[in-house]
């Protein structure tokens, strides 16, 4: 089951994790709430994430994950969660202001995001038109046939 995750209580030091996750410059997470990225025909199935930056994987933050019921009660009546991140290249901190991303969350210990796809231990970064993934990643798993991996670049 998919489901987006839930703006409430979403921050940079949220947005910071994924990026962190994603081998982006982790100081410079920066949290989307809104409806910009947002996908509306998917129900909440995530909320009240919490992190404190330590963490490495979005996985590793405390969150709570909603009944079928609950997340349907909540859709369209929230926020979505998003991310905007800053890549390193070259030595150099580049901003990816095409990175946009609504968090999806798919069954027990993965964390799915419309545009990022965090599977367990691994992410795919899927970016909007004009901007191309230079993250190095490892897939653990096939993607949901329903995403566009053909901007992606992985090793």
């Amino acid at each position: 089951m998919w489901g987006l995750v839930s703006a409430n209580r979403w921050t940079d030091r949220k947005a910071s994790v994924v990026c962190k996750q994603l081998n982006y410059n982790a100081s410079k997470g920066v949290a989307v709430n809104g409806s910009r990225y947002e996908a509306s025909r998917r129900t909440i199935q995530l909320t009240d994430v919490d992190c404190n930056r330590n963490e490495e994987k979005l996985d590793q933050c405390h969150k709570r994950l909603l009944t079928p019921a609950e997340g349907a009660a909540l859709t369209g009546r929230v926020s979505v969660a998003g991310v905007k991140c800053v890549m390193h290249v070259s030595g150099t901190s580049q901003v990816a202001s095409n990175i946009g991303c609504t968090m999806i969350y798919v069954g027990v210990n993965i964390i799915i995001v419309i545009l990022i796809l965090i599977n367990a231990s691994a992410i795919i970064c899927i970016m909007r038109k004009k901007y191309k993934s230079t993250a190095s990643v490892q897939v653990t798993g096939a993607p949901p046939p329903a995403m566009d991996l053909s901007k992606i670049s992985y090793d």
